[in-house]
Order: C-alpha cells, then sequence, then structure tokens
C-alpha cells in the first residue's frame, strides 16, 4: 500500500545550502513504523535537469560537433574534386570522422540527460566506448605521422608493423574492459584495466615523440649533405633524399 501520495514543488532563488526535513506529528510513545518514499527532481528554468557545472557541456559539444562536421566536408571535397590523395590523408579524414561521431554520441547523451534528468547507462557506456576509438584513432595518425609513413617512405618495417598493432590492439582491449566495469565488486580489476590502459597510451605517446625526432634527424642530415640548389634538377634530387 503506497498510502497518501503528495506533491511539493518550490523554488530555489539563492545558492545555498537546502535540506528536506520531514516532520511527524505522532505522539514519542507511537509505537507504528513510518515508511516514506521520496523521489526528488531538481530542475533547471527552461526544463533542463543538468547541473550548473554540466549546463555549458551541451552547448560546447554542438559546437564541437558542427566544427568537426564541416572540417569532414571540407576533406571530402578534397578528395572528391582531386584525383589522387595520399593515405595519410585518407585516415586523416576518417580520424575526424571518427571524432565527430564521438561528439554526437557526448551530444546525444547530454541531451538525453538535459530532457530526461535521467541517466542512461547504455548511451553513457556506449560515449565512453567511441571515446576510446576516437583516441585510438588520434594516436594512430600522430605515431603515423612521425614514423613518416607516406611522407619520407610507403611502407613501414614489419617489426613497425608489428608493434603498431600490438600497442593499439592492447590499447583498445584494455580500454574497452575497462568501460565495461560497472559493480562495486569489481573495481580492483577496473582500476587495473585502467593503469593498463594509461601505461600504453604512455607507451604510444613515447613512441611518437622517438620516432618524430629520428625522422626529423634524418632529415636534417639529408639536406645538409647536399649543397644549395640552384637548378630544378638539384632541387629534385634533394627532394629524393627526404624521401
Amino acid at each position: 500500500d503506497r498510502g497518501m501520495e503528495k506533491n511539493f514543488t518550490f523554488n530555489v532563488n539563492e545558492k545555498t545550502e537546502y535540506r528536506l526535513v520531514l516532520l511527524t506529528c505522532a505522539s514519542s510513545t507511537h509505537d507504528d513504523i513510518l515508511n516514506v518514499e521520496m523521489n526528488v527532481s531538481m530542475v533547471n528554468p527552461g526544463g533542463q535537469h543538468l547541473s550548473i557545472e554540466q549546463v555549458p557541456l551541451e552547448g560546447m559539444y554542438w559546437a564541437l560537433s558542427s566544427s568537426y562536421t564541416l572540417m569532414l566536408a571540407v576533406g571530402l571535397w578534397y578528395f572528391c574534386s582531386c584525383n589522387q590523395g595520399l593515405a595519410l590523408h585518407k585516415l586523416f579524414v576518417g580520424t575526424i570522422g571518427v571524432k565527430l561521431f564521438e561528439h554526437t554520441c557526448h551530444l546525444a547523451y547530454y541531451r538525453t540527460l538535459s530532457t530526461t534528468g535521467q541517466h542512461n547507462h547504455g548511451l553513457f557506456r556506449f560515449t565512453r566506448i567511441s571515446s576510446i576509438f576516437s583516441e585510438a584513432a588520434f594516436l594512430a595518425l600522430m605515431l603515423l605521422v612521425s614514423l613518416g609513413w607516406t611522407v619520407t617512405r610507403d611502407v613501414l618495417t614489419r617489426r613497425e608493423k608489428q608493434l603498431f598493432w600490438s600497442f593499439f590492439s592492447l590499447f583498445t582491449v584494455f580500454g574497452l574492459l575497462h568501460s565495461a566495469c560497472g559493480s562495486a565488486s569489481s573495481q580492483i580489476f577496473c582500476q587495473g584495466f585502467l593503469l593498463a590502459f594509461f601505461v600504453v597510451k604512455f607507451l604510444i605517446i613515447f613512441c611518437v615523440i622517438v620516432a618524430a625526432n629520428a625522422n626529423i634527424e634524418r632529415l636534417r642530415s639529408g639536406a645538409v649533405e647536399l649543397a644549395r640548389p640552384f637548378t630544378h634538377s638539384q632541387l629534385y634530387l634533394k627532394l629524393v633524399i627526404f624521401q
């Protein structure tokens, strides 16, 4: 028996601390147990349910989604108007598309939270998964650029390919395992997955720095060996060394 239901609504006009207090008129010797079920909904002006810290997030993800949509449109227009493009350029456009998908998922989550006030666990988990794939695509692009793929050379060595796929397989697996964690009993495993995720991320960034420095040094040493080009043939020969 739910008993008597009451709805109370009041406006909060000042930024201060508020407490809900239940007073009963029963005598102190009354032995009956009073069961109370209470649902509290805090709604902003305009019907929004986001907290004051989360209110700007919806507009921010709207702006980011619009920006990445424009960048994706420019990239697709470039490939439609040009006869050919480097594979690295295609990966760059794909990375923008994955990033746009991530911001769209964030926008959908905060839009749902603002409208209904309910935390959608499935959409939140899907948002975390999209963030992992987006970050993996961005790190892969950085690593390939630092290695000079399709810029100074056409293919990677066998060892570089093995390290590349090993790093990003571990990065994705540990990220997905941490995103799947939800129960309180598995917090130790979740912390382990998170630690492994950041360790692999650190190793990838470290490889990006080392590869970029090595590639820059190789280009600089190749440029120093040749004299200043005065003809088109000498300039072409110098560009060939860069490759």
